[in-house]
């Protein structure tokens, strides 16, 4: 009966995509029925202890599920802030970034980095270029625009300024770059709001994708919004809203995948996914069915992402960048729970799941090629948080593969939280 169910919804969700305003209402209140039938006696529930990183006085996270919080030798990216996280970003001032010490539980940074350009979803989009440097995103002042910057733990200082904002990085060669402004517009989940006026459209020429080399601070524009849409787009493209988001590097730095997203004039989304290379040459189209949510690497030739197939099915996929064939992972092993934000170590993958009818959040893990998994966690997710301010718990792998990091509002505020799993791996291997 709970497929039939489950089958209804999607079928109903499908038929309200062209009413986005209508199909919020109804959702939420469908959701507030059915967690006042399905309300559980507990707001977490794990099979190993909950760690959690706190800092005084402030809530704590990380951001997306595509970057790893530590630089592998036990040091942790951590955002804060003293201001509720219920709030939206635009109302919030600025955050601070700071690096934790696992083994020593403290903060190891001479001074907090105030932050002003962030959001819920992603932070600044700090992360590590090796184990010394990180990288993250800050409004610009003078320039009225979001510049990146690299900070160095070994010198105790920001020792770079780039003239771009980081949306992902090969080590320490290069990194691609978006617009945050269009973002702001068009997806203020992942937009950031310190600039002086909102971008009205995004069908400026030097709007798309670029590219900045990290030692010669030289950028180029790999792709606008009219090259993307110059590809199998049919009808015109000034008759939508477009924009680029989640570009994400290979394991080998040779080639990137990205999302076209447009919208036309009733707010209905149309979702497809690109792979170029990283001179922003040879681009295929990779998956035009409509939906495209989440994406991560499987490995250098392939791609594990939840999408609608050409059969018009909504599951995860794993895709070989070289022939385009569609797998579905693990024969199905996520799929009967929907929409999530996978990650991917050597030998296991995690994932996460939105809240259910019960609000609780469950977070999945599985090793490749295992058709069975493991259920972590459940984390409740109070309604307090939604839209702009939910909080996925966007798991991700430590550098060595032990830890798992996500962030959760079980606890009724915002907390960058981790398990350890070595017992799940020693199962695995025994």
């Amino acid at each position: 009966m709970s497929s039939n169910y489950n089958f209804l919804e999607k079928k109903i969700a499908r038929m309200l995509s062209t009413s986005p305003f209508i199909k919020q209402k109804i959702k939420k209140f469908y959701s507030n029925i059915q967690f006042y039938i399905n309300k559980k006696k507990y707001n977490v529930k794990t099979v190993d202890p909950v760690s959690i990183i706190n800092s005084e006085g402030a809530e704590t996270f990380f951001g997306y599920y595509d970057k790893t919080p530590d630089n592998g030798l036990g040091l942790v990216l951590v955002y804060s802030t003293k201001e509720s996280t219920k709030l939206k970003p635009k109302e919030v001032e600025e955050i601070f970034l700071d690096v934790y010490s696992l083994e020593n539980k403290e903060y190891i940074l001479p001074e907090k980095i105030n932050v002003k350009a962030f959001n819920w979803q992603q932070g600044s989009r700090a992360h590590w270029l090796d184990s010394d440097h990180f990288i993250f995103n800050d409004y610009c002042s003078s320039a009225d625009d979001y510049h990146s910057y690299i900070y160095s733990l070994s010198a105790g200082r920001i020792v770079k300024e780039l003239s771009h904002p980081v949306q992902d990085s090969f080590k320490s060669d290069y990194i691609l770059s978006i617009s945050y402004k269009t973002l702001a517009v068009l997806r203020p989940d992942y937009g950031y709001f310190r600039h002086s006026s909102s971008k009205e459209t995004n069908l400026e020429d030097n709007d798309g994708i670029w590219k900045l080399d990290l030692e010669s601070n030289k950028s180029e524009l790999l792709l606008t919004i009219k090259d993307i849409c110059s590809m199998d787009f049919l009808g015109d493209y000034q008759d939508y809203k477009h924009k680029i988001n989640h570009v994400m590097i290979s394991p080998d730095g040779s080639q990137f995948i990205f999302m076209h997203r447009y919208f036309n004039a009733n707010g209905k989304r149309v979702d497809r996914l690109f792979l170029s290379d990283s001179r922003g040459k040879s681009i295929r189209l990779i998956s035009n069915f409509g939906m495209v949510s989440h994406c991560y690497w499987y490995d250098s030739d392939n791609i594990l992402a939840y999408l609608r197939s050409k059969e018009g099915k909504d599951a995860y996929w794993k895709i070989d960048i070289n022939t385009l064939t569609f797998v579905e992972l693990n024969d199905g092993v996520f799929s009967p729970f929907g929409d999530g934000h996978p990650s991917v170590s050597n030998k296991m993958i995690i994932t996460d799941t939105y809240p259910n009818k019960s609000r609780m959040q469950l977070l999945l893990l599985t090793f490749k090629g295992v058709n069975s998994y493991t259920k972590l966690g459940e984390f409740y997710h109070s309604s307090d948080f939604s839209g702009e301010t939910r909080c996925d718990l966007h798991p991700r792998f430590s550098s060595c593969g032990n830890l798992i990091f996500f962030d959760t509002v079980y606890s009724g505020s915002r907390r960058l939280c981790y398990l350890d799993i070595s017992r799940e791996l020693t199962k695995y291997e025994s």
